[in-house]
């Protein structure tokens, strides 16, 4: 009804803000859709729009927590959801305090991109392979190195 009609319109308008390069209104816009979504399959694919566009703006606590829920909440398929993930890593590396929580990430994302993508599952065990955060021990690092 009027509900999913409303997100539909925030959708819209958040792609264009995006195509725009408008990324601080397209990630509000995407956070409200992921809100008031009342269909999981939809609040998915705006999570992975919302994912990807944060990484461009200055996303906030309520971002990360938006993005979280969908995928504790609404089970993704694996690809989409390593994709999520890999995404939100660059949304935490970005805020301030929040490079252990992005590398954990990471670390999630990667047996989901295993099964789907193979190069990206690479790419992402390459920065988990990388010892540049403080809170990992070497011997997590060199397992990720081993596994790459």
């Amino acid at each position: 009804g009027e509900a999913v009609q409303g997100v539909r319109c925030l959708v819209v308008a958040a792609d264009r803000a995006a195509a725009a390069g408008d990324y601080a209104t397209a990630t509000a816009l995407y956070t409200r859709a992921v809100a008031e979504d009342p269909r999981a399959t939809s609040r998915v694919r705006t999570a992975g729009r919302l994912a990807r566009t944060a990484q461009l703006a200055r996303a906030g606590d309520h971002v990360v927590a938006a993005v979280r829920r969908v995928l504790d909440e609404d089970d993704p398929p694996p690809r989409l959801r390593g994709e999520i993930r890999l995404h939100l890593s660059v949304v935490l590396r970005n805020q301030s305090g929040g490079a252990l929580d992005s590398l954990n990430e990471v670390a999630r994302a990667i047996p989901d991109l295993e099964t789907s993508d193979p190069q990206t599952a690479a790419r992402a065990m390459a920065v988990a392979a990388i010892p540049s955060i403080k809170g990992w021990s070497v011997e997590r690092h060199r397992s990720w190195l081993r596994r790459g």
